[in-house]
């Protein structure tokens, strides 16, 4: 996400002060587990009717899935029909926001978000997991087959290598910016395991480069090079009616919304519910900028490919709200910090 000089991500004015406004109002405080449980005086309770069936990827209803509004603290269980229906009370500030989150063995594990207490007939569209890989420290990740990639759906979390040295943590912003080494952090300097294993961790190109005689990916498994994530776009553009690819790969939850978007049908932030077809669930968890600071959180990403650019900066994949088309693939700063897939050997 962090780009060279010539490079820079060119954002429309609006975004400038959206951004400030954007990422202090939906802040880690609002997405990610907040510690702060004091009540505003604008905390209103919410009747909640959340309603519909969940299916297969081909319409097949599912049994015995579990859903769970993660804010409200709500669930159910699907019936024999696959239906579902939570009812009950939230306690939210100002406005009613939360994100259902299912869960079925077999099947990858699914987030959307909603905005209104009220919802009926939706329809939650399940993919088969293609099996699981579990990193050195033991965090295990769903995976999924793409074409004939077969890649995981989460972001890296791995803090050693898999020589079970420890990979260098560095979370204090000047000490990042002289970095030419490897190195990780979490998002904010996040401490909460929740909201850790939610978001993933943040690594310098040098960590994943193919110079670095020790790897962060389990055996079997790589980080993807600039062709590996070439040739998973190449396969969309060739199988889907639709140029809005990169809504294919974009998780269905906590993409920023405004009018930039709004009525842009093919923008990763217009309708979340219609993103994530592939099941990758690429998420907007920001990134680190060379000079240390943390931004984008809930504006977009950028993962890590092995492959150098020039000696100062590498390529990666990177996605934000109002990307529609193609998720572009260009030079970022090789001291930035950007999240890590990994792809199957």
């Amino acid at each position: 996400m962090q780009h060279t000089s010539n490079q820079q991500i060119q954002k429309p004015s609006i975004i400038k002060s959206k951004i400030l406004l954007g990422l202090a109002g939906i802040s880690l405080i609002a997405l990610f587990c907040s510690e702060n449980n004091s009540v505003s005086s604008l905390t209103q309770n919410f009747p909640v009717s959340i309603s519909g069936k969940i299916t297969d990827d081909s319409g097949d209803v599912l049994a015995g899935a579990a859903l769970t509004l993660e804010k409200s603290k709500l669930s159910c269980v699907t019936e024999a029909n696959g239906t579902f229906a939570v009812s009950g009370v939230a306690s939210m500030e100002s406005s009613f926001s939360d994100v259902i989150a299912v869960s079925k063995d077999g099947y990858i594990r699914c987030r959307i978000s909603i905005h209104y207490p009220v919802e009926k007939d939706m329809v939650i569209r399940m993919l088969p997991c293609a099996g699981t890989v579990e990193d050195v420290d033991g965090n295990t990740y769903q995976t999924v087959r793409i074409g004939n990639q077969i890649w995981t759906v989460e972001n890296l979390r791995v803090t050693r290598y898999n020589d079970g040295s420890p990979l260098p943590y560095v979370s204090d912003g000047n000490a990042w910016e002289e970095l030419t080494t490897p190195a990780y952090c979490y998002y904010n300097n996040e401490t909460h395991q929740d909201s850790i294993q939610k978001l993933g961790a943040l690594y310098t190109w040098y960590t994943v480069s193919p110079d670095n005689p020790r790897s962060i990916a389990p055996a079997g498994w790589r980080v993807p090079s600039k062709t590996d994530w070439e040739t998973l776009i190449n396969y969309l553009v060739s199988n889907t009616a639709s140029n809005a690819v990169a809504k294919l790969v974009a998780s269905q939850s906590d993409w920023f919304f405004d009018e930039i978007v709004e009525h842009n049908v093919e923008a990763v932030g217009h309708n979340v519910t219609g993103n994530n077809k592939t099941g990758l669930s690429l998420t907007p968890y920001g990134y680190r900028g060379c000079e240390g600071s943390f931004n984008y959180l809930t504006i977009g990403s950028g993962w890590w490919s092995s492959t150098q650019e020039q000696p100062s900066c590498a390529y990666s994949l990177r996605l934000r709200y109002f990307d529609g088309n193609y998720p572009p693939i260009d030079a970022s700063m090789k001291k930035c910090g950007s999240a890590v897939r990994l792809v199957k050997e």
